[in-house]
């Protein structure tokens, strides 16, 4: 696997295996987040879903949550509809993908 894109798509599924072998679910409640926010016609960032998470569901790796959201898009679930900048302090107002469900 030497592609740009296929070290992605692996990636991605080994840090998403990794919070499913340590059992702490956090990708459950990334996956219902997404859900619910598509669901209720939303627009979202990835600030709106770590919003929405239970206050005991923290990441084993930042990676996760993009992660999620990244293979999201790469199977068409979500897609991006423009860009936002960061309000959380710790990512200095970094720019931001803004989705919605496909």
């Amino acid at each position: 696997m030497t592609t740009g894109t296929g070290l992605r798509d692996q990636g991605q599924a080994d840090v998403i295996a990794a919070d499913a072998a340590i059992h702490r679910g956090v990708t459950e409640h990334i996956n219902a987040a997404i859900a619910d926010l598509i669901a209720e016609g939303l627009e979202f960032t990835a600030e709106d879903v770590r919003d929405r998470l239970p206050e005991d569901a923290r990441p084993h790796s930042d990676n996760l949550l993009p992660a999620v959201i990244g293979s999201m898009a790469a199977r068409r679930k979500i897609r991006r509809v423009g860009e936002r900048r960061c309000t959380r302090p710790s990512r200095r107002a970094g720019w931001m993908r803004v989705w919605t469900g496909n």
